[in-house]
């Protein structure tokens, strides 16, 4: 892989929760496969893996400093369990899917591929019953009637 794919990993894995990439959902047919691959072999282990480490990420964000604390060591170790699953699902679980790219199509496989695999880890933590809760916190805050005036004909 080039020293520039290289940095455009960690750009990849971090919009594929934001679905910022739907567009390339009609893949060619080896991305297709790459996606599919990747999609199949990771677990709903490896998907917690990908969330924590991009909350972990995310959290490095100005605006988020200071949200969370995380100690050096559990910040290595999270990073070391995400590359050990980039690694296998590159170096062993699709390693012919990936070989079977063409040099064009490998940003977009990656592209389709993690935006897949994070939407799934991101569905899972937006579906356990605490994170639920959490969100209806908020939920309960919002002024549903000025919400609801919006969307009448006279607020327009």
């Amino acid at each position: 892989m080039t020293r520039t794919a290289r940095h455009r990993i960690p750009f990849i894995v971090l919009l594929m929760l934001g679905g910022g990439l739907s567009g390339l959902a009609q893949a060619s047919g080896a991305r297709e496969a790459f996606a599919t691959c990747i999609s199949s072999k990771a677990s709903a282990k490896d998907d917690t893996v990908l969330a924590r480490w991009l909350f972990l990420a995310m959290a490095e964000h100005p605006s988020m400093r200071g949200l969370v604390r995380v100690d050096s060591q559990q910040g290595l170790e999270v990073d070391e369990r995400m590359a050990a699953l980039f690694q296998r699902l590159m170096t062993v679980d699709c390693a012919v899917q990936l070989r079977a790219l063409q040099q064009a199509d490998l940003q977009q496989a990656f592209e389709v591929a993690f935006e897949r695999l994070g939407q799934r880890a991101g569905s899972a933590i937006f579906d356990a019953p605490e994170v639920a809760a959490a969100t209806e916190r908020m939920v309960e805050l919002i002024d549903m009637d000025a919400v609801e005036a919006a969307f009448r004909p006279e607020a327009r």
